[in-house]
This record gives C-alpha cells, sequence and structure tokens, in this order.
C-alpha cells in the first residue's frame, strides 16, 4: 500500500479552495473580525502588539456579499465551479459546466461494458453467437469466457501424468489445467519469422472484458512492475517446448466465420490473411515465470486463434489443407 500523502496547508492555501467542493462550501467571512483586524490590537496597555490572523486589503472590510460575489468569480476563471448563465426569456440561470482536460482515446467511452459497440457492425445471428461466446462455461473440460473464470483456479501442482505443471493456472484441484475464450479485435501479431516466440496483441469487444483479462494477470501475479502495463492484452507462445527442444511452428488459426456442429471439422485460416481489426476468438491459458524468490509475473499462454468476422469487408481465405475437430457449437 502506497504511504499516506501528507497535507500541505500552505499549498492549499495557495490554490485557493479544494476540488470538488461549490462555492457554498466556502468559509464566510466574518464582517466584525476583518474590521477588527485592520489594526492591530492589544490584549493589554503596554503589551506587545500581536500580528493579525486576517488583514483587509483594502482601507474599509467589504461587505459578506461582496466578499461572496469575489470569490465565485475568481472560481470560475479558474474553472472550479460552472459558470452561471441567464437564460433571458424565463430569467432563470442554467449552469454551464467548465470545459474538462482533453482526455486520451478510449475505445470504450460511452459503451455499456456488457454490450459490443456498434461500430463492429454485428448482425443479430452475429451478436447472438458472440454473447454465447463471452458468457461460455464448460466445467468439464475446463474451458471458460475470460470474465467466467472462477476465482479458485490456483496454480498447479502435479497432472494426471506426474507432469510438473506448477507453472501453468488449473482447477481448484491443481491437477488439469484451465483454457479461457477470448472475443477480441486483432491489432498487433507476430505468427511468421519469429526467432523464439510468437504473440497477439488484442482488444477484448467489450470492456467488462477487458477488465477481466487485466485483473486475472495482476491478481495471479506477485511481482507488479508499471513499466510492463500495456494498453493492449498479450498472448504469446514459445516455439519450443524446452531449450534445444523442436521448433514446433504455430499453425492453430481456423476459420470460425460460420456456425458449427459439435465434431464437425474446422478449416485452417491462412495466417497471411490476417488484418489489423479482425475479430477473432483467442483460446489461451494462463502461465507465469518466476523472477524470484516467491515471485513471479504472469502472461496468457496463446493455443489457438479463431477467425469470425471482418467489420469492414470479409475476404474467403485459401484453400486449405488441415482441419481440426471442433468440440462445441456456435
Amino acid at each position: 500500500m502506497p504511504p499516506k500523502r501528507k497535507s500541505n496547508a500552505k499549498s492549499t492555501a495557495k490554490r485557493g479552495k479544494a476540488r470538488g467542493r461549490s462555492v457554498e462550501d466556502l468559509p464566510t467571512p466574518d464582517v466584525n473580525a476583518l474590521s477588527a483586524a485592520a489594526t492591530p490590537h492589544f490584549a493589554e496597555e503596554g503589551a506587545q502588539a500581536t500580528t493579525p490572523r486576517i488583514w483587509s486589503k483594502s482601507p474599509s472590510p467589504m461587505s459578506e456579499s461582496t466578499a461572496a460575489a469575489r470569490r465565485q468569480e475568481k472560481s470560475i476563471e479558474r474553472g472550479l465551479v460552472a459558470s452561471p448563465r441567464v437564460n433571458p426569456l424565463i430569467n432563470i440561470e442554467v449552469a454551464i459546466e467548465p470545459a474538462r482536460a482533453k482526455r486520451g482515446r478510449d475505445e470504450f467511452d460511452s459503451v455499456d461494458p456488457g454490450t459490443f459497440p456498434a461500430r463492429f457492425g454485428l448482425g443479430p445471428e452475429q451478436e447472438r453467437r458472440f454473447k454465447d461466446m463471452v458468457s461460455h462455461a464448460d466445467e468439464a473440460r475446463l474451458v471458460y469466457a475470460i470474465s467466467q473464470l472462477p476465482k479458485t483456479c490456483t496454480w498447479g501442482n502435479l497432472s494426471a501424468d506426474f507432469e510438473d505443471i506448477s507453472q501453468v493456472l488449473t482447477d481448484a484441484g491443481r491437477v488439469r489445467p484451465v483454457t479461457t475464450w477470448m472475443l477480441v479485435q486483432l491489432k498487433r501479431w507476430t505468427l511468421r519469422g519469429a526467432p523464439e516466440k510468437v504473440s497477439v496483441g488484442f482488444l477484448p469487444l467489450r470492456k467488462i472484458d477487458l477488465d477481466a483479462a487485466q485483473d486475472v494477470l495482476y491478481r495471479l501475479a506477485t511481482d507488479h512492475d508499471e513499466e510492463d502495463r500495456s494498453p493492449l492484452v498479450w498472448a504469446s507462445r514459445w516455439l519450443r517446448e524446452r531449450k534445444g527442444g523442436p521448433r514446433i511452428e504455430f499453425e492453430s488459426v481456423y476459420d470460425l466465420r460460420r456456425p458449427v456442429a459439435k465434431g464437425e471439422d474446422l478449416e485452417e485460416f491462412p495466417i497471411e490473411s490476417l488484418a489489423e481489426g479482425d475479430i477473432l476468438l483467442v483460446e489461451a491459458g494462463v502461465a507465469r515465470w518466476f523472477t524470484g524468490k516467491k515471485r513471479w509475473k504472469t502472461r496468457y499462454n496463446l493455443e489457438a486463434l479463431y477467425w469470425l468476422h471482418r467489420p469492414d469487408r470479409i475476404e474467403t481465405p485459401s484453400p486449405e489443407k488441415k482441419r481440426k475437430t471442433s468440440s462445441v457449437l456456435f
């Protein structure tokens, strides 16, 4: 937890009123106190003069209404309060909000965090399929949409085949690895020509899924580095299972633009046909790597990509050779 920031009364006094307060919250001066403070006073005859707490800048103290009006003018100039505008027709003051600082680009502004933005141009059938994907939870196969991932998942121990899976996220029994699904828009990718690792950078279509994807990595890590944070979510995969082992190219990109039945073969989508902005279903596990004693960072381990939709145009991919059998119906 960061240390508490010490209050700075001097700095606050220079700036004026505290942010978030209204003009009515400001202290109202006491006219009698201002008048008494205009000249030094003595506790008793012969005593030294004491410094008055408040000095008036004018020869005579201003009235309470004048002081309040001046404070409001200064607050409006600083943009701390709304500027009143008088409607000449009905003579009622209408508050005009001060201009806010220009915000950075946020693709989720004014969008319900649980809905798909209209800019993707989804039809009713596509939206129905996508809603099924983002709410998917298969407890038998341990496949979950990212927002449905159980909080009971933890780091593994030994698999049923006595394989060390201590760096992989598993079910509560610490035996079976879990898989996450994220419905995303593709932004960056390196799937060809990578020396050791392939990776994809993307943004989930819904803000609720973006928050969930970032929360999973942060919550399960013990080594947090703010410099590592990215506006995109990344999933990667090493091309060698172990150092010095055989290189295995990543080819698991499939065409899922149309609904498929359980057990139906999926055609492979050519990696060369991917374009920025494509909508994909990312299938990934969660892994960690150690940075010190009892300290580790987390990442998404890329397992497969499913091509779903291109918002501006849909291209017919080249003839496919490899196929994969679908295990679910979408």
